[in-house]
């Protein structure tokens, strides 16, 4: 049904990476457009880039402009009005994006570096959010940096920032960096490949939230101001999610992944007995070393485990050990891989019944994943559940 003759409007019409997020109402419109995933069928859409920071929703009507969009937008089968956030954020599935430590103090002194000690008052450790001081570096130049030791991969996805309490002292832009080592540091990068400018700060005190273009998971974060009012003062808290909160059932069990996301190399039943806890079980009868089971999650989404069961009816199971490898073009797959760099065999079953979690060193960000037996034990079955969480 196409809902047409409607005004289609938005308060934001278009989020543009850095921005500032404020408390002042967004009113977001769910339209109708053909989805060039689905062969082109109408589905729902609500046509900005960051819809998590809708506080209002209302129906608006079809469009055929969302495909020329400079960001990519995401389809639903239904849609919702509503007035109320919670409601909203919850129905959008905006995880991850709660404060990780620093106003808190979750995130220790001893977890913070600075390029520069800064005056006396001024160090690193008061550059949590809302304390009354700031990160003042002597220096005044781009080589200024703060940096957070998360001490394990966390799931972060933008940073709220402040200027210097009571003094017109505040960060204009920045850049944001992340590292797994401290050492080999990569930018936030755009959807252009180059490193984001994020809008700072325009005064001393109101805070400015700023999301990245993806998520990132990675234990060092650091801050690089690139321009500033008077000196280079700042205030700051991460957010995010720590991986422990970010391994939710993905949709095999449930349905949410559709028959039509799985595949395998060798299809000798339906889709639907990949599930956990399905009456039967994948199985193949006949193993190779090019044995594979693949997963469409549709968008680029956060994975950080799996169950796996075997055949209940069989008494046949996925035995140790298997590979899992991901992909963000369904070509080109990479390995989830130790901290020696070599790809893991992850430990299978032991029975059919018994459900069996692992977890991922750290998170992948992906598309596609691929379950891969390296062995079997009479022949291979499997039902499973991926676990992590939609990027918001």
């Amino acid at each position: 049904m196409f809902i047409r003759n409607i005004n289609v409007g938005l308060a934001v019409v278009c989020v543009v990476l850095g921005t500032t997020v404020t408390t002042a109402e967004t009113v977001c419109y769910f339209g109708q457009a053909p989805d060039p995933e689905s062969n082109d069928s109408y589905r729902w859409v609500i046509p900005i880039e960051d819809p998590c920071r809708c506080t209002e929703v209302k129906l608006g009507g079809v469009n055929t402009f969302t495909s020329r969009l400079p960001f990519k937008v995401k389809y639903y089968d239904t849609f919702l009005q509503s007035r109320n956030s919670d409601e909203i954020q919850a129905w959008l599935n905006c995880t991850c994006r709660d404060p990780l430590g620093m106003e808190s103090g979750a995130i220790p002194d001893s977890s913070l570096s600075v390029s520069d000690v800064g005056y006396a008052g001024f160090s690193a450790e008061k550059s949590r959010l809302n304390v009354t001081a700031a990160w003042c570096p002597v220096a005044e130049d781009q080589n200024q940096w703060i940096r957070v030791d998360l001490q394990s991969p966390t799931t972060v996805t933008g940073l709220i920032t402040q200027g210097r309490h009571r003094s017109n002292v505040w960060v204009t832009s920045y850049k944001v960096q992340h590292s797994d080592d401290g050492t080999n540091w990569s930018d936030v990068t755009g959807t252009d490949g180059l490193p984001v400018k994020f809008q700072g700060n325009v005064d001393n005190e109101t805070p400015v939230t700023n999301y990245f273009p993806a998520v990132l998971n990675t234990r060092f974060i650091q801050i690089r101001p690139l321009a500033w009012t008077r000196y280079i003062c700042l205030r700051f808290e991460l957010l995010g999610c720590r991986l422990s909160a970010c391994r939710d059932p993905l949709g095999m069990e449930s349905g949410i992944i559709p028959g039509s996301s799985l595949s395998a190399s060798y299809e000798n039943n339906s889709p639907g007995k990949f599930r956990l806890n399905a009456h039967e079980a994948w199985c193949a009868f006949v193993y190779d070393e090019d044995l594979w089971i693949r997963v469409d999650l549709g968008a680029v989404t956060t994975v950080t485990g799996l169950i796996t069961q075997g055949d209940i009816q069989k008494y046949e199971w996925l035995f140790t050990p298997f590979r899992v490898q991901y992909s963000n073009d369904e070509t080109n797959w990479s390995d989830v891989i130790g901290a020696n760099g070599l790809a893991i065999q992850f430990q299978g079953n032991v029975d059919g019944v018994t459900p069996v979690t692992s977890y991922f060193p750290a998170a992948v960000n992906t598309r596609f994943i691929q379950i891969r037996p390296l062995e079997s034990y009479i022949s291979v079955c499997l039902r499973f559940e991926l676990l992590g969480c939609r990027a918001a």
